[in-house]
């Protein structure tokens, strides 16, 4: 989801009085819902690009800004209750700072505003079917992230064994020893 948040614009030094700031609405509505993390489920996750902070220069109250949150959850369900939440904190952020904000669905596919009849039937659509069921081959991995190197003795050549890229195994930089002292 989109929120475009529009304010007044103001010089920052000579009358900020006049001024209301969408970029502090950005950043309340950042620290409301990194406040909201604590309290929603394990699985559920909430990302957030700054799309448009309202200019370049520091002595002005801009006028504009807008943010992206991407929200996901295990059913659609806990993903429409969280979206529900990220709203009202929108809504409290605006009312904080004088703002208004505009709300908009992006399709996840084509990257677009949901501004279109057929994408907000999608998403009413969506909205309506409930939960997806997962099944226990729906949770197993693909098979190519389950290979096993039994034979192998993973050595790292240059980035140290301490690294993230040593314990995962796809560092560039490293290479693959067999048990008989062969490299690949």
């Amino acid at each position: 989801m989109d929120f475009q948040f529009t304010g007044r614009a103001s010089h920052a030094a000579a009358a900020p009085h006049l001024g209301r700031s969408a970029l502090d609405a950005v950043e309340l509505m950042n620290v409301g819902v990194n406040y909201m993390r604590e309290h929603m489920p394990a699985d559920a996750r909430i990302h957030y690009a700054m799309l448009d902070s309202g200019g370049i220069a520091p002595n002005v109250v801009q006028a504009s800004a807008k943010v992206r949150y991407a929200i996901r959850s295990r059913d659609l369900p806990g993903m429409f209750a969280l979206n529900e939440r990220v709203k009202k904190i929108a809504e409290g952020a605006a009312l904080m700072t004088e703002t208004k904000v505009a709300m908009s669905v992006v399709s996840a596919v084509s990257n677009k505003l949901g501004n279109t009849p057929l994408e907000e039937a999608m998403y009413d659509a969506m909205r309506r079917l409930g939960p997806v069921p997962f099944s226990a081959a729906d949770r197993r991995s693909p098979p190519r992230f389950r290979r096993r190197y039994p034979t192998r003795i993973f050595i790292a050549t240059t980035c140290g064994s301490a690294c993230r890229c040593a314990r995962t195994r796809r560092c560039a930089t490293s290479s693959f020893r067999s048990t008989s002292g062969a490299s690949r």
